[in-house]
């Protein structure tokens, strides 16, 4: 990772294509035209956004300020190996599973990791086109993550983590 901090318009450049709705069309396939993926984004340094965690709904075209970041916090220990200082933004992507549970039953957890699945790899095509730093990191303590990012447990899950940082400038 370089350690260049992403501004607002890089983060909302990536999100967009993948998790904006456009004409009832999403950027990504979805079991049942549901979309039940939301993005949390945790911005840790930024060229023009708060420290603190955002979220972006599937369909929505913006990104919303929910808090500031807790005190001292240490997103690294929520992860079982080491997490670069070079980190600007961590996006969590969070499956409201009540939304494709009534639909699906017991299947929605595969369909669920399948959609997080699409998404992961639209966001690593849009990242290196746009040269961001990009790292799937699925080695996060779930309670603890849920917990700093105030999620209902019995309707959220976190699927995966994505660590973005601005691309060291090419000449």
């Amino acid at each position: 990772f370089h350690n260049a901090p992403l501004a607002q318009k890089e983060v909302t450049d990536l999100l967009a294509p993948c998790l904006a709705s456009t004409r009832d069309r999403m950027g990504v396939p979805s079991a049942g035209a549901l979309y039940p993926i939301d993005a949390y984004v945790v911005c840790l340094k930024s060229v023009d956004m708060d420290a603190g965690i955002y979220y972006w709904r599937a369909g929505s075209q913006n990104l919303i300020f929910l808090r500031p970041l807790p005190e001292n916090i240490n997103l690294a220990k929520n992860y079982a190996s080491e997490v670069s200082d070079h980190v600007s933004v961590v996006l969590f992507l969070v499956a409201r599973v009540d939304a494709i549970l009534e639909k699906y039953g017991l299947r929605s957890f595969r369909l669920l990791f399948l959609e997080a699945g699409h998404f992961s790899q639209s966001l690593w095509l849009l990242a290196t086109a746009l040269k961001i730093d990009f790292l799937i990191r699925d080695d996060f303590y779930d309670d603890e993550i849920s917990r700093y990012l105030a999620l209902n447990p019995r309707q959220q899950r976190t699927l995966t983590s994505i660590m973005l940082s601005g691309a060291a400038k090419r000449p």
